[in-house]
């Protein structure tokens, strides 16, 4: 299997992250990515930068150092509603959208409270992948959310940084995609990298794609056509990819 997309990473931008874009973009060069994605935090987390960091993205190319960067952004579930903290002008303009729960925004609740919104999120168009479902503090039903996932074309990330951290539960993660995997869900191998030189490293998602044995056909971080054809369809009013610029 050849990964060649890390689609959740952050930059000095939110201060508690260590490296600049094109540091990211070099190291994912070297390592033979063509995507990363510009996922910094949205404005309402306690380090974020303002919300014009994420709305002035136009101004990036979208190639640095031969590496396709998507402009993007990690939002917060702010609520049981799927409200996410980042304004409307500025998420239409995004070509990849994380949604995530962290608790300065989302004090964890019960089971039933977290399926609840990640349904109301899953009704958001622009939301392409949820980000480290399987952190500790937030139970829910992982069939009914797995699903919910298929109905609404959600992808699904398995975050490197919350294993190595231990703010997932190997166990957690293995019941989680072992869901997902029954229902056919399209899951995302992602860093989550705070320094670049984490930009790539996937050595304890793979241990866990290896034991569930998920399917490669839907491991959209293999497949370079998924990943801009779905930025290109999803989010018509961002920037608009093309494919053979791309490819080169």
């Amino acid at each position: 299997m050849k990964i060649i997309a890390d689609l959740h990473t952050h930059t000095l931008a939110s201060s508690h992250a260590y490296s600049t874009i094109t540091e990211n973009c070099e190291i994912a060069r070297d390592r033979q990515l063509k995507v990363i994605a510009l996922t910094d935090h949205a404005p309402l987390m306690p380090d974020a930068p303002h919300e014009w960091h994420a709305a002035n993205q136009y101004v990036l190319p979208q190639t640095i150092r031969g590496v396709c960067v998507l402009k993007g952004i990690e939002a917060d579930i702010v609520n049981t509603d799927g409200d996410l903290d980042i304004p409307d002008y500025v998420i239409g303009k995004l070509q990849w959208i994380v949604a995530s729960f962290h608790e300065p925004l989302f004090p964890p609740l019960s089971a039933d409270d977290h399926l609840a919104a990640i349904e109301n999120v899953c009704k958001n168009s622009l939301v392409d992948v949820f980000g480290h479902l399987t952190a500790s503090g937030y139970p829910f039903d992982y069939s009914e959310a797995a699903k919910l996932f298929t109905k609404y074309d959600k992808i699904v990330e398995l975050n490197e940084a919350s294993i190595r951290s231990g703010a997932t539960k190997k166990i957690n993660a293995v019941r989680l995609f072992e869901a997902c995997k029954k229902e056919g869900v399209k899951i995302a191998v992602d860093s989550d990298a705070h320094y670049c030189e984490r930009i790539g490293d996937f050595s304890a998602v793979c241990e866990i794609l290896n034991e569930v044995k998920y399917p490669e056909e839907l491991i959209i971080s293999t497949d370079f056509d998924y990943i801009i054809n779905r930025v290109n369809q999803n989010h018509p009013s961002a920037p608009k990819i093309e494919m053979t610029a791309m490819r080169g």
